[in-house]
């Protein structure tokens, strides 16, 4: 056990070389080099604008500016997150929604980077030990994942929750509990749903490892007593307005249906378990046995209590409640029926809609990544020798590193274009949204098309509807259900005689009150465009 202590600092010997020609510290660098990976991940897999920055952005630049776009129906809903807006949507009052998204990302990669080195130096204290198990992590991460969920790509509030959430884990990994409480508390501030599953993997951690034994329980829970003050303060500015989504005055139908739309319709690719790809529930079982397996070995190899034992087991220990929530989550959404036929229908859509397979889904990969990591330390100790040999395996090491890393760069990847339109297409779109920017007012609401792309990032106008830009409340997605329909029947009417002439363009005013439809190029239309190219025409609504 002695080697496998003494490997870390060897393995550092690299940036130890130049300790004398630089005053950088260790930490920073490592921290930098992170920061780095991340932001090469982010821009060459994600340009500007990934797929849900402008569903962001748009939003944090509206709460900031409500004048913008102030017919949207999306923009003027709910704020569920509201604190990335508050936080992040200011620098949309001072550059372009392209420059605020840029610094946006770096800034939540750079508080990610940090809460990575943390919760990885837990396990492995070596400065330079991160990088190889975030090179794992997002090669897992292009590989494969449970339920949708991804954490690095274009920014949004988890990317924030995620960051401060393994910053909390190396808090209180290092006996830093009322730093930790801070750090949970802004977890749960930029997503409460991130936040608040990770601080109850926590909790499930303590009970099964205090074994419910009351007497273990009552020191623990006054040790907690000021963390907990800690995170309850900084949470409040995100959790307060989530909350009072979740608790509005609507009738109990309405609640009822738009939980039913969320989670059957929406939001089913993330929280419909009946949804998921065999094939993802067999590499969670394999990633999940092969964690089992590294920890016990592990365990066998190093018999005496260290910190790193403690972190091995509180890392693998939120992984398996993770594990446990998405499993009883697939249990709540199991079904043999269409989801109306279902027995205990609203109960178990209810509980459906808090995403209970997100934790499992991204934890799983990053403790995986981790723990494979300490693994491989301790294969490397057993066959150190002398300095020599330490400095071939810390080159091999990165060479790894570079490796995995280069792999999962490259791996194909749909958001390298998040509009899936093709390359004719989306220029054709973007020359649309430039002329609509150019040559309407400020205040006009447009009739877009059913899958429309950052239509209000490119074009600065408000939407009618769009798909993509669901509120959060209950009315109000019973709200976008209903134009998504009316849209697609007015479709179907007008389309029926292969013909939409000035009759149909009135009634679509008159139920939207826009005053422009964009169509795709196909059916004839009796009216003159004002706009056209090879994919879309802009027809005048009066």
């Amino acid at each position: 056990m002695t080697q496998i202590h003494s490997i870390p600092s060897e393995t550092d010997s690299i940036p130890d070389a130049n300790a004398h020609s630089s005053r950088i510290p260790g930490w920073i660098v490592s921290i930098l080099v992170l920061w780095i990976m991340l932001l090469v991940w982010s821009f060459v897999r994600t340009p500007i604008p990934a797929v849900n920055e402008p569903h962001y952005m748009t939003k944090a630049r509206h709460f900031w500016n409500p004048q913008w776009c102030d017919r949207d129906f999306f923009l003027s809903s709910s704020n569920p997150h509201l604190f990335f807006y508050v936080t992040m949507g200011w620098l949309t009052n001072i550059c372009s929604l392209h420059v605020a998204t840029l610094i946006s990302r770096c800034f939540g990669l750079l508080i990610f980077a940090i809460g990575w080195n943390k919760m990885a130096r837990s396990l492995l204290p070596g400065v330079a030990a991160a990088h190889l198990p975030l090179a794992v992590f997002l090669l897992m991460q292009a590989s494969v994942n449970f339920s949708g969920e991804w954490v690095i790509g274009g920014i949004e509030s988890k990317v924030f929750s995620y960051g401060f959430g393994f910053w909390g884990i190396g808090a209180l990994l290092n006996g830093q509990a009322n730093r930790a409480g801070i750090f949970f508390g802004l977890s749960i501030a930029y997503h409460p749903l991130v936040g608040l599953w990770l601080v109850l993997g926590l909790l499930f951690y303590g009970l099964f490892s205090s074994r419910f034994q009351l007497a273990k329980l009552l020191p623990l829970a006054r040790r907690a007593l000021i963390p907990a003050i800690c995170l309850l303060i900084t949470s409040l500015p995100g959790l307060w307005p989530a909350l009072m989504v979740i608790l509005d005055d609507a009738p109990a139908s309405i609640k009822f249906g738009g939980d039913y739309l969320q989670v059957y319709r929406r939001l089913k690719h993330h929280l419909d378990p009946m949804e998921f790809e065999w094939w993802r529930y067999a590499a969670y079982l394999v990633m999940t046995a092969i964690l089992w397996f590294s920890y016990r070995f592990l365990s066998k190899n190093n018999q005496t209590e260290t910190s790193g034992t403690r972190a091995l087991r509180l890392l693998v220990g939120v992984a398996l409640a993770a594990m446990l929530f998405a499993f009883v989550g697939v249990l709540v959404g199991l079904r043999f029926v269409e989801p109306p036929d279902m027995p205990g229908l609203t109960w178990r859509v209810k509980l459906l809609k808090f995403y209970p397979f997100r934790l499992y889904d991204l934890l799983l990969p990053a403790i995986l990544a981790i723990v494979l990591t300490k693994v491989l330390i301790v294969f490397n100790a057993k066959s150190v020798q002398d300095i020599g040999s330490i400095k071939r395996q810390a080159y091999l090491n990165f060479s790894l590193t570079i490796s995995l890393f280069i792999v999962a760069v490259t791996l194909p990847f749909g958001d390298r274009n998040s509009s899936r339109m093709p390359s004719q297409m989306r220029q054709d779109w973007l020359e649309l949204c430039s002329w609509i920017q150019q040559n309407t007012p400020e205040d006009a609401l447009i009739v877009t098309t059913r899958h429309s792309w950052a239509f209000k990032w490119f074009a600065q106008r408000a939407e009618y509807v769009c798909y993509k830009d669901c509120p959060q409340e209950a009315a109000g997605i019973l709200e976008w259900n209903r134009r998504l329909n009316y849209k697609y029947n007015w479709s179907v009417e007008s389309y029926t005689d292969k013909m939409i002439d000035e009759q149909d363009l009135t009634r679509l005013a008159h139920e939207t009150q826009a005053e422009y439809f964009i169509a795709r190029d196909r059916g004839a239309v009796t009216i003159e465009p004002v706009f056209a190219n090879s994919s879309f025409r802009i027809f005048p609504l009066k």
